[in-house]
């Protein structure tokens, strides 16, 4: 409780500057009888911290030091990935061969063969790439066959997925990926300082002309209501177009737009004078938000029902989380409003806070 109310309240100088870009790595794996054919996507950021690529140390990775690399490329993912069929190691032979870009950032491509005893029943993915070096990482997996799919994410605290070949089903991602989505709003410290800055002048009242306007606890509410359903409706739009790559951002002019729209909500809730748009504020930087969600997803390669399923998964799992959120904030802001100075030092504090985080937020993401 006391980390969720300090987050709402924007005491969060640690927050993370990536809350939406997580490492990541994308792993597919088809299984055919007793074969084994897929395909893991590696980030080269994250592989510089794991093996080491930056030869001579310039900050900028090139084909010929990934290549140099590569023998320790396929060692490192040999030796923290397996595959088991019907409780039986699988020989997997990773090969790493080009660079794909994904997202705006560079990816080591490597190529996985394998063969089981016999003909897989059922598969066993266990991975522990990188975990060691970032807790938050995650893959995200994908087994088919040729009729059907699934998908699935794995973590330091959920690092094995296994599956039954034979009843393959998308919907059988749908209850992970709600998951996913409320974790991925509990570590989107963006999301987070946007949502409360929307929340604030609607509970503590909003400045105009000098004059605090304060809105019945019913009437708050409502105005919450229809901000979070204007915010939940862009997002969810933008987030649906990016996975199904009907458009297509670079992800480091997302961050960057995220980050100024924190900003601008901050400064909108301190400024006198300033119009306060509400629900037309939330949708027009609730598009820029659903892009950031959707680096989380867009990557999977899945298609058809698959994809579908787990984007309508991730996404109950963000409104869930989000509805938790401000659930929990409600009281609190609810209680401070009835204090002149209080109603007025809260929502200075965290709007100043949020607005400091999002000048730190903004500089980072234009330079890296």
């Amino acid at each position: 409780m006391t980390r969720l109310i300090g987050a709402l309240i924007c005491l969060i100088a640690t927050a993370s500057a990536w809350a939406h870009d997580p490492s990541r790595s994308l792993l597919t794996l088809s299984v055919d009888g007793a074969a084994l054919h897929g395909r893991l996507d590696v980030s080269l950021r994250d592989l510089e911290d794991a093996v080491g690529l930056d030869a001579n140390g310039d900050a900028a990775i090139t084909w010929g030091e990934v290549a140099a690399r590569s023998k320790d490329i396929e060692r490192y993912a040999s030796s923290r990935l397996s595959v088991q069929a019907d409780g039986a190691v699988c020989q997997l032979e990773p090969t790493q061969r080009s660079v794909d870009q994904h997202g705006g950032a560079s990816y080591a491509v490597i190529d996985l063969e394998g063969v089981c005893a016999a003909p897989a029943r059922s598969v066993r993915v266990t991975y522990g790439l990188l975990f060691d070096v970032d807790a938050a990482h995650r893959a995200l997996l994908e087994i088919h066959t040729s009729g059907a799919s699934t998908t699935a994410v794995l973590s330091a605290e959920r690092p094995t997925f296994e599956a039954d070949v034979a009843t393959l089903s998308p919907w059988t991602s749908f209850v992970r990926f709600v998951t996913e989505g409320i974790w991925h709003i509990w570590h989107g410290y963006d999301h987070l300082a946007f949502v409360t800055l929307l929340v604030l002048p609607i509970v503590l009242g909003a400045t105009r002309r000098g004059v605090r306007e304060r809105a019945s606890v019913r009437g708050a509410i409502m105005s919450i209501a229809g901000v979070i359903t204007a915010f939940t409706a862009a997002h969810s739009l933008t987030l649906a177009l990016a996975t199904f790559g009907v458009i297509s951002v670079p992800s480091r002019a997302v961050e960057s737009a995220i980050a100024l729209s924190v900003l601008v909500a901050a400064l909108m809730n301190v400024l006198p004078n300033v119009p306060k748009l509400g629900a037309k504020l939330a949708f027009g930087f609730g598009l820029v938000h659903g892009l950031g969600f959707a680096s989380a997803l867009g990557d999977l390669g899945t298609s058809g029902a698959g994809v579908a399923v787990s984007l309508a998964g991730f996404n109950v799992g963000v409104e869930l989380g989000q509805i938790a959120v401000v659930a929990t904030a409600l009281p609190f802001l609810f209680a401070v409003r009835g204090y002149g100075f209080g109603r007025v030092a809260v929502n200075y504090a965290c709007s100043a806070a949020c607005g400091a985080l999002a000048v730190v937020w903004l500089a980072q993401r234009l330079v890296i």
